[in-house]
């Protein structure tokens, strides 16, 4: 809950970057707790900030999506970013997760 208001604070201010490290941490706490479901839907999120306001993290955004796709496979990852964002993942960005993670 911490982390949700903290969030809410922060979009609420226009403090993109701190909201998408806060994402980031809620993230990595629910990994550590093997929620890979709720964490993949965190970065998901942080995902869709990052891509509109800091640039620079994409690429960390996509590594952590890709380890959510290990985790969840692929039938289980496709229906979580389409519960998440209400459609089905772009086919080219499903490539790019796949092809960052290999290369980590």
């Amino acid at each position: 809950q911490y982390y949700q208001k903290s969030l809410q604070i922060l979009e609420d201010a226009g403090d993109f970057y701190k909201a998408s490290s806060t994402l980031i941490k809620l993230g990595q706490v629910l990994e550590a707790q093997e929620n890979w479901t709720d964490a993949t839907i965190i970065y998901i999120r942080a995902l869709a900030i990052d891509l509109e306001h800091n640039q620079d993290w994409v690429n960390s955004d996509l590594q952590d999506l890709g380890r959510m796709l290990q985790q969840l496979g692929e039938d289980q990852f496709k229906a979580v970013w389409r519960e998440a964002i209400g459609e089905e993942i772009p086919e080219v960005l499903y490539s790019v997760i796949i092809q960052i993670n290999q290369q980590s």
